[in-house]
């Protein structure tokens, strides 16, 4: 029990150390409404160099980190409305299991110059045009049957 107590405490201070030493840039609690204007948060010195680098930098993070944000937004949407991908409805992944197997097919046939190079090639080559068929029967049926 003090094992497990320990290392909490030790993760928690490695943790949340970062927020426990950050000092508020403008503490809105302590003054009344309209009190901070906006001169007081003009710095009183030029930035250097190195400071407009880290700024140009942090904000090219933010960016990155906001757009990062945006695409899995999206990708939730998605799965949480059911229509995220090609793959989802279940008639179309045999239309694309086809369309695969026959384009690995069809490029083993071009490659290996009809699968006449090597056996092993050639049971691949059989092998994608027999499952594409067996796809494309499957679909078929599916979809117009």
């Amino acid at each position: 029990m003090l094992r497990k107590t320990s290392l909490l405490l030790f993760t928690m201070n490695f943790l949340f150390h970062p927020f426990l030493n950050a000092a508020s840039v403008i503490n809105t609690e302590d003054r009344p409404t309209s009190l901070i204007e906006m001169n007081e948060m003009i710095p009183d010195h030029h930035a250097t160099h190195a400071e407009l680098k880290i700024l140009k930098r942090n904000e090219k993070r933010l960016n990155r980190f906001e757009s990062l944000v945006q695409r899995m937004h999206k990708v939730y949407a998605e799965k949480k409305s059911g229509h995220a991908g090609l793959f989802t409805d279940p008639v179309n992944k045999w239309l694309w299991l086809w369309l695969i197997t026959w384009g690995i097919g069809i490029l083993v046939l071009v490659v290996s110059s009809g699968g006449v190079a090597s056996p092993a090639i050639g049971i691949i080559w059989l092998l994608a045009f027999a499952i594409g068929s067996v796809a494309l029967i499957i679909w078929l049926v599916k979809k117009f049957g």
